[in-house]
């Protein structure tokens, strides 16, 4: 239960702050120096864990991270923006993106090979000591090589991330009962459906609040494939001890995929134009569409499809 509890308590704290921290960043002068308070944030809360491995301290811990968190990426994108330019931050964004996964795997080898060697309190130790580096990296950014103007866009980014987050939290339940009532398939029709429709309407849409609006799709999208790609998955292997591997290959292919996409959508982006990138992004979610449609069979068990064992028994 305490475990539910801080969980639950880390993902309310992300959503609260999404919002202000975007407003936080849009107010102040220096971006690198709120980036700076917060890895501080996030190295605290790591030796909170370390040191005082307590309900309440792992609590605080739990929401102090959250909430830094929600500074710190939107603190990223806005550096990134100040730096280059509406004209290069596609190809930026993407780089960021391959740098971030890579620095996601070799941080969660480094970290499995602490709690393996040394113990599981050093893990966070560890956590907390990488925040040196980062602030280093951080003062070797020029201060006057970020433009304050074109980093206008922290609050808008911080809207499109809450609008999503809601949205999966509102829907996924529905998500599950259709999916049981009706089967697989047409849900993840839906889902991947949403996608070129996403991308044709970034292409047209300009105004703020829209773009917001539209992000409701994302948060569509993320429901489904959050629910059905498992659920389906677990229809495939029933049976056969393989679930948790296949996860693993799609787990891999879905990385793969994300990786690629946001380096190939900012190439498009800086050398096409924006409008090009999400055209291009929508005819590969109309594809995945089609081929879905056509290849991709139904794998739920249908209360009228059971079939009578011998035993007489559905």
């Amino acid at each position: 239960m305490d475990i539910g509890l801080v969980l639950t308590a880390g993902a309310l704290a992300a959503l609260a702050f999404q919002m202000p921290g975007g407003l936080l960043l849009d107010a102040v002068r220096s971006e690198r120096r709120v980036a700076a308070l917060a890895m501080i944030g996030i190295s605290a809360s790591a030796l909170l864990l370390a040191l005082w491995p307590i309900f309440p301290a792992v609590l605080g811990a739990q929401i102090l991270h959250a909430a830094a968190s929600c500074v710190l990426n939107p603190a990223i994108a806005a550096i990134s923006l100040g730096l280059v330019g509406h004209a290069a931050v596609g190809e930026r964004f993407g780089r960021n993106a391959r740098f971030a996964s890579i620095g996601s795997g070799i941080a969660a080898a480094g970290m499995g090979a602490t709690g393996y060697f040394l113990s599981n309190q050093a893990v966070f130790l560890v956590t907390a000591l990488l925040t040196i580096p980062t602030l280093i990296a951080l003062a070797h950014i020029p201060a006057n090589q970020i433009d304050p103007i074109r980093a206008w866009a922290t609050t808008l980014v911080a809207a499109c991330i809450v609008v999503p987050q809601l949205m999966v939290a509102a829907i996924s339940p529905t998500v599950g009962r259709l999916a049981q009532r009706f089967g697989r398939r047409p849900i993840l029709l839906l889902g991947f459906g949403a996608l070129p429709i996403r991308g044709l309407l970034f292409m047209v849409v300009r105004d703020p609040q829209l773009l917001v609006a539209v992000q409701l799709l994302d948060g569509i999208c993320a429901a489904v494939f959050g629910v059905l790609v498992p659920l389906t998955i677990a229809d495939i292997t029933r049976d056969t001890g393989r679930f948790n591997l296949a996860q693993g290959i799609v787990g891999t292919g879905i990385g793969i995929g994300a990786s690629l996409s946001t380096t190939l959508a900012g190439l498009i982006s800086d050398r096409l134009g924006s409008s090009v990138a999400f055209l291009g992004l929508a005819c590969i979610g109309a594809t995945g569409f089609v081929l879905f449609w056509l290849l991709m069979p139904e794998t739920g068990e249908r209360p009228g499809d059971r079939k009578l064992l011998p035993s007489g028994r559905k």
